[in-house]
């Protein structure tokens, strides 16, 4: 017995566990489609694996799962065409047109943040700003130091500020020369984005806030009665 026998044999006995084991297919007849080359240079194995198939068939009995069998056979071997084809060109009765769009509305984006990526001075604002609002007063600090604005997850997550100010571990890595933190606790998640800054000063009214132990410098208190004291001294000094 070759091998084509025994995975002809093999099949049948396959098809008629699954068939016996399976309600979904549980119908009177059987219908088995087989594409195998039954003319031409192939012919000779299509017939011969057709004929073996069917015989590992009728040693189950003539049957599978106790159901009748049809046989759908299909010649897979293709006879190629008498002539090649031809490409015909087709020209449009009319140029196609392009319907007209009606402009309802126009709306400029706000000027682009300066990039905290490579800036020298940053100041950043964290929930203790306390909204969009307490943002305001964050980028009046940093336009008068020529610096960029940051935030943390926490002020980004609640939609005050864009994703793309935000510093941390799930943000940009930054390393500016001064680091002015406003109400932002210091949690892991943001130390790891500004850390390596070479001066870092916090604003905070909590003097146990975990930003106080990497600090450079805390100053306890309001940040916004601190802060607005910082813009009046800097508007000075024009």
């Amino acid at each position: 017995m070759n091998r084509t026998t025994h995975v002809l044999r093999a099949l049948a006995a396959a098809l008629a566990l699954a068939l016996t084991a399976s309600p979904a297919l549980a119908q009177d007849k059987v219908k088995i489609g087989l594409m195998l080359p039954y003319t031409g240079t192939f012919a000779a194995l299509g017939n011969a694996i057709t004929n073996g198939f069917k015989l590992a068939i009728a040693e189950q009995g003539g049957k599978l799962g106790g159901r009748d069998i049809e046989y759908v056979t299909v010649d897979d071997e293709s006879e190629p065409a008498k002539a090649p084809g031809s490409v015909e060109a087709v020209k449009p009765g009319s140029e196609p047109k392009v319907p007209s769009v009606t402009v309802v509305d126009r709306v400029e984006e706000a000027g682009a943040a300066v990039s905290i990526d490579d800036a020298r001075v940053i100041v950043a604002g964290g929930r203790g700003v306390g909204g969009e609002a307490g943002f305001e007063l964050v980028q009046q600090i940093a336009d008068l130091l020529g610096g960029a604005v940051g935030a943390t997850r926490a002020a980004v997550d609640s939609g005050w500020i864009p994703y793309a100010q935000q510093i941390g571990q799930t943000g940009k890595i930054v390393k500016p020369r001064l680091y002015l933190a406003l109400g932002i606790s210091g949690a892991i998640q943001h130390k790891v984005g500004m850390q390596t800054a070479e001066t870092i000063i916090a604003i905070n009214r909590d003097p146990d806030a975990p930003i106080a132990e990497f600090a450079d410098m805390l100053v306890i208190g309001d940040l916004f009665e601190v802060g607005k004291a910082l813009v009046q001294q800097l508007e000075s000094r024009g």
